[in-house]
């Protein structure tokens, strides 16, 4: 973000939108969603603030390999 590298954002949320939910993170792939669509603005102020919502999950999520 410091670099207002918005086409680097643009990717990632691209990723994000298709491995979250195959991989049984559908979370995700909706912050991927909304990440992409502040980008496509782009909206810095809400692209800051999702980063820091998909960090918040990321540093929160559980993973279990239970069946």
């Amino acid at each position: 973000m410091a670099s207002n590298d918005f086409g680097a954002v643009l990717h990632m949320a691209h990723r994000m939108k298709g491995v979250g939910e195959p991989y049984g993170f559908p979370a995700i792939s909706l912050l991927g969603i909304d990440i992409d669509q502040a980008a496509q603005k782009p909206d810095k102020a809400r692209l800051v603030q999702l980063l820091a919502q998909y960090a918040h999950y990321l540093d929160n999520v559980r993973v279990s390999t239970e069946v």
